[in-house]
């Protein structure tokens, strides 16, 4: 699914996210194929101060994005 805005894409693994913990869905595999989204994600795991508590619980528990090939 091709997604070109940070925040919808962000949006979008969040919706996926949900749907995987509720039991519909069964561990899509999910591929962001966003340069300026995956830097996004990675600088915003190094601000957990930030975080309300709800979005603190979802970086603890969160896959780990494989390194850049």
């Amino acid at each position: 699914m091709p997604v070109y805005a940070i925040g919808r894409s962000h949006d979008v693994l969040y919706v996926i996210h949900q749907l995987t913990r509720d039991g519909m869905l069964d561990r899509p595999r999910v591929f962001l194929d966003s340069p300026m989204a995956i830097r996004a994600v990675e600088v915003h795991g190094r601000h957990a101060e930030a975080f309300d508590e709800e979005a603190a619980g979802l970086m603890r528990h969160r896959p780990r994005i494989p390194a850049r090939r």
